[in-house]
């Protein structure tokens, strides 16, 4: 098919340094600049659902936490509101278990947020003037 055409327009208007206008050159830069734009698209996305996937993944480990702590007291009889020194311990060896888990939850959401706030505001901002650019051309 793009052997019959007559007009060679690329996908990306730019300059090469040899005449994009003759057959063989036409198809090699074309396929070229679909194998770029399907490359940047997909690195993209790629990117997006990095920060997605992470944050799901800081949001189940929370998820974790609030089953384990209504779980405490789980498997321990009180009997007029007093445990035995034996139950004591274990409450206490799963709240201290629990504490540390939210701090080890607490340490990788602000990894995640000193990691990917800076690249997903300048990507929103990027989105922002594309969308703009967009609407004005189609205004125009």
């Amino acid at each position: 098919l793009l052997l019959l055409t007559t007009s060679y327009i690329l996908v990306c208007s730019s300059r090469y340094p040899y005449d994009t206008s003759q057959s063989p050159a036409y198809q090699l830069t074309f396929l070229f600049q679909i194998l770029a734009v399907s490359f940047v698209a997909s690195l993209n996305v790629s990117t997006d659902q990095l920060v997605v996937i992470s944050t799901a993944v800081c949001r189940c480990r929370f998820q974790l936490l609030n089953m384990s702590l209504r779980t405490l007291c789980q498997g321990i009889k009180v009997t007029d509101e007093l445990i035995t020194l034996e139950e004591e311990k274990l409450v206490t060896r799963r709240l201290r278990s629990c504490v540390l888990q939210h701090q080890a939850v607490l340490e990788s959401a602000a990894q995640l947020q000193d990691c990917f706030t800076t690249s997903i505001l300048g990507q929103f901002t990027i989105s922002i003037v594309i969308i703009c650019v967009t609407a004005y051309q189609l205004a125009a």
